[in-house]
């Protein structure tokens, strides 16, 4: 059997020197390609739909051909506007004077998506999110003192409208997987509604409304999962996944209808916080992810119950213009998010988001790719696989991720260097082997854009490798023919989708 891999290496800076000075002193890092930990899959490394809901945009042969390019395994479908009325947003799927979905509209969409296949090779799996209740439906308010002292009005649904929710939910189900057979398998039930049934309350030291929006979920997934038995509900997109008591309670409270539990993560509202800041952020993401597994594996001793982070980014409020999002600096923050979830047990990730004109896109209006679409590029073509051991002699400098793909028969060394100088680093690999003469395929995404080049493996070694500052680096290498490596597995927990 031939052996392949894959490795990924952060580094981290505690101090903070003159821009493009160089560390004196390598960085040293081992990786371990026999001591196999855990799995990446095609679902780690996934991406929003924002853009695409409209069937325009989804038909655009740029925006296809650059989806192809960074290869996501998995496309969360998430515009908060979905039930808005299809004439006038172009991404809503409603028929709001109808008051039920626009299948003709829906219809379009997906078939434009369905074309990537044929233009560019590319066929994901699809997560449609159903983000919140339609504008028909009846609300009752409720009114919160804030801690200011402010009276607060929060509209939560009428519990006369459960049932037509779920109902509303239902029947996207049957449009997409019955009437239009497209098998799509993953559906999310609202988007960050905890945020009005839970934490708006919590803040206001008042009782919750947690039990309604389970309540709700648990008759939306029945109701679902009648139409189309197959598919895997789940949500339900925390905000606040960080809020262990509102995440134990909303899995114990649908755990017969709960497939997968979703939650997001933003670093910061701030736009003057450091990169250092920014950086240091995503040791938080992998905490929650952390904390959740650990529910979802207590609430569900008999049943794995994934865990996705299905939204992350650096900047929640996209009124501060964040440009770090749209810049090698957040190629770096995607990186350093990816590997914090997969490492902490996360089936799945989806960045905020593919396509977005002002703050976000992986890709600009016009369908420029950003410097973050290369990230998703490199992850996805090259770390998928079997994650190996790795280790740094500084973890707060340096933060180390390995994956050994063996189909693809590579060994792949990736380095995120988070810091703002350049670092030298030397690298001790095991348990490995190539063909004489063989080189490292090297990928950069640093300030001087995305470059390729091929490095001789002993530069990797010696100590004299040098990557720029707030840079995103792979080395990728085939394995010795024919070799099969010894492969000794310690497994830290399930794996599934």
């Amino acid at each position: 059997m031939r052996a392949a891999g894959i490795v990924i290496v952060i580094l981290c800076m505690a101090s903070a020197p003159a821009a493009q000075s160089l560390t004196q002193d390598s960085v040293r890092v081992n990786v371990n390609w026999g001591d196999v930990r855990s799995t990446a899959t095609a679902f780690s490394y996934g991406l929003n739909v924002f853009a695409g809901n409209a069937p325009a945009v989804a038909r655009e042969a740029g925006y296809g051909r650059n989806l192809a390019y960074m290869k996501a395994g998995l496309l969360r479908y998430h515009y908060s506007g979905l039930i808005n009325d299809s004439v006038e947003d172009a991404r809503g799927w409603a028929d709001s004077k109808g008051k039920r979905w626009d299948a003709a509209k829906i219809n379009d969409a997906m078939n434009a998506a369905d074309g990537w296949a044929k233009l560019h090779g590319y066929a994901p799996e699809r997560l449609i999110n159903i983000p919140k209740f339609p504008a028909w439906m009846k609300t009752y308010s409720v009114q919160i003192k804030t801690k200011s002292g402010e009276t607060k009005s929060i509209s939560l649904l009428d519990r006369s409208e459960y049932d037509n929710f779920a109902k509303f939910c239902a029947d996207l189900v049957r449009i997409l997987n019955v009437e239009q057979k497209r098998g799509i398998k993953y559906f999310e039930a609202t988007n960050e509604r905890d945020q009005i049934y839970f934490v708006e309350f919590q803040r206001a030291d008042q009782p919750d409304r947690l039990d309604e929006l389970i309540e709700i979920y648990n008759r939306a997934a029945v109701a679902m999962k009648a139409v189309d038995p197959t598919i895997k509900v789940g949500g339900p997109a925390f905000t606040r996944g960080d809020l262990a008591e509102q995440v134990r309670r909303f899995v114990r409270g649908t755990l017969p209808n709960l497939d997968f539990v979703t939650f997001h993560f933003y670093a910061s509202s701030k736009p003057a916080d450091s990169d250092e800041a920014i950086f240091d952020r995503t040791n938080a993401l992998s905490r929650h992810t952390r904390d959740i597994v650990k529910i979802l594996r207590e609430e569900s001793p008999g049943r794995f119950i994934p865990a996705h982070v299905n939204e992350y980014n650096i900047n929640y409020n996209y009124r501060n213009n964040e440009p770090r999002m749209r810049s090698h600096k957040g190629a770096v923050f995607d990186a350093l998010s990816i590997i914090a979830a997969v490492d902490a047990g996360a089936s799945a990730t989806n960045a905020w988001n593919e396509r977005d004109g002002g703050t976000y896109g992986k890709m600009d209006g016009d369908n420029n790719l950003r410097a973050g679409a290369h990230v998703y590029q490199i992850f996805n073509n090259y770390l998928v696989g079997e994650r190996v051991a790795v280790s740094s002699s500084d973890e707060r400098a340096v933060v180390t991720f390995a994956v050994k793909n063996r189909a693809k028969s590579l060994y792949s060394y990736l380095i995120v260097n988070r810091s703002p100088v350049v670092q030298s680093i030397r690298t001790n690999f095991s348990n490995w082997g190539t063909d004489d003469g063989a080189f490292f395929d090297r990928h950069q995404i640093s300030a001087a854009g995305y470059q390729t080049e091929k490095i001789a493996p002993q530069k990797v070694t010696s100590g004299e490798f040098r990557v720029p500052e707030h840079s995103v680096t792979l080395l990728t290498i085939k394995a010795k023919s024919a070799s099969n490596l010894p492969v000794r597995i310690r497994r830290n927990g399930r794996r599934g989708n």
